[in-house]
């Protein structure tokens, strides 16, 4: 038995392009994942849900929030506390 149904796409608008937030991500792990910057970093994402980028940390601090705000605002990036993670799998 079929049943009909309909599809209606919802368009929600959004403060951060994909193409923005693809640039903020690479930027981010460009400058921070070498081994001589910051360590901590594990990798990151795109939450497309929150419209921002999500970086993964083995360790948070004051001046890594700090320096990820200043460089790109406090709603752009989000900082993800993994403990015990390692960096072999970076997106």
């Amino acid at each position: 038995m079929r049943t009909p149904f309909t599809i209606i796409p919802v368009v929600r608008q959004v403060r951060h392009s994909r193409a923005e937030l693809d640039t903020v991500l690479d930027a981010v792990l460009d400058a921070m994942t070498s081994p001589a910057d910051d360590p901590r970093i594990l990798s990151g994402h795109i939450d497309a849900e929150r419209d921002r980028v999500v970086i993964e940390v083995t360790d948070v601090d004051p001046r890594l929030r700090r320096r990820l705000a200043q460089e790109y605002g406090s709603d752009l990036v989000a900082v993800q506390w993994s403990p015990g993670g390692t960096r072999s799998h970076l997106v």
